[in-house]
């Protein structure tokens, strides 16, 4: 067996019996595989393939599914983060039922509200903001008498010199009243 140059200059550093050794070493290192260490091998690699092939169907639908439609609808998703503040159910129904161009005030009681949670309640002005946020394009005034509707939120109905031509529950603890203007 022939060395090479690197070969030799290890060999002349290190004493003759280690030099065997690694000469028995380097031997065997060059030296094919056995038959069974290959097939080995081969079994291994076959079984990781199929393995990772074999979800591939499931993969592949479980994306066209996702591609195909979102998981989440949109008005969901732009509503989630708001329920800390306030109910979600109370955005969407004063949404739908305060015509576009309309105006509107908010009347926040004193109640404690447990959209996010028990023992977590929000100011009254995050609950305007969230509610004036959301209810765009609708003109907010901060006078309830001169408004087209009042939302009542964490407060009973009541207690303003207005008079109310019908009343929508928003959901616990929220109620919006159309104004009737004399």
């Amino acid at each position: 067996m022939a060395l090479g140059m690197a070969e030799t200059r290890l060999y002349a550093a290190v004493p003759s019996r280690v030099a065997g050794r690694l000469q028995r070493w380097l031997a065997a290192a060059r030296a094919r595989p056995s038959p069974v260490a290959f097939a080995f091998a081969m079994m291994l690699v076959t079984f990781a393939l199929w393995a990772s092939l074999s979800h591939l169907p499931s993969v592949a639908r479980e994306a066209y599914d996702r591609l195909r439609e979102p998981a989440v609808p949109v008005r969901d998703a732009d509503l989630d983060p708001l329920a800390y503040f306030v109910s979600t159910q109370a955005l969407a129904l004063a949404r739908r039922t305060i015509p576009p161009g309309a105006t509107y005030s908010i009347v926040v009681g004193n109640r404690p509200s447990h959209a996010a949670g028990p023992g977590v309640t929000t100011a009254p002005s995050g609950v305007r903001i969230v509610f004036r946020l959301w209810l765009l394009p609708r003109r907010y005034t901060g006078r309830p008498r001169q408004a087209d509707w009042v939302i009542f939120y964490r407060r009973p109905v009541g207690g303003l010199d207005v008079r109310m031509a019908r009343r929508v529950k928003l959901g616990p603890g929220a109620t919006l009243a159309q104004v009737v203007h004399r």
